[in-house]
């Protein structure tokens, strides 16, 4: 089994999971079951691996068992980011009209979004075919399609977006009262 050290898990959390963490946390305004559950397995495994009264072995067998926690925990955060990212721009990038609440050409909106999807698909093929083998490689992908939908959502402007769905109400409204004008003349 090799060997890994508490510096290593560390660094990973502060590295890579408290990262995806904040930025999960902020964009979906939850904290979710299963990703708590594996903080609470890495914390085990580690306090595990300071109990003196079992072997060393043992101990050691526990890092690599809470890093592995870490890991998997990571790799779904960011599965998790990818989805919510994917359920906010789904509705913005795939609407004509309200791809114009983005601070982007039609053109880079469409573009950012296809990039998005491709890199997020290729993360999750990977993930897939190498299950088990290099699973820092797995969430290197993530990151990488991650930043690409962060970029996309970050432009979007929600002000102009309400100023846009006003504009449009207001032309649903006169269209309706034209069309109801347009029928009394009619019956006159």
């Amino acid at each position: 089994m090799p060997s890994v050290t508490q510096d290593e898990i560390f660094q990973l959390y502060r590295e890579k999971f408290v990262p995806a963490y904040a930025d999960l946390v902020v964009l979906a305004q939850t904290k979710p079951t299963q990703i708590l559950i594996e903080e609470v397995n890495v914390l085990s495994h580690i306090a595990q691996s300071q109990n003196h009264k079992i072997p060393e072995a043992l101990r050691e067998e526990n890092l690599v068992k809470a890093k592995n926690h870490l890991i998997r925990a990571t790799i779904d955060l960011h599965k998790l980011i990818f989805a919510e990212l994917k359920g906010t721009l789904d509705r913005f990038a795939l609407d004509s009209k309200d791809r114009l609440a983005f601070n982007k050409s039609d053109s880079d909106v469409s573009k950012g979004y296809s990039d998005f999807m491709k890199t997020g698909k290729e993360a999750r093929r990977f993930e897939v075919q190498h299950i088990g083998n290099n699973p820092l490689d797995s969430i290197s992908r993530y990151e990488k399609a991650n930043e690409i939908g962060f970029e996309l959502y970050e432009s979007l402007d929600k002000v102009k977006l309400k100023k846009l769905e006003h504009s449009f109400t207001v032309f649903k409204i006169k269209e309706f009262a034209f069309g109801i004008i347009i029928g009394i003349v009619a019956s006159i």
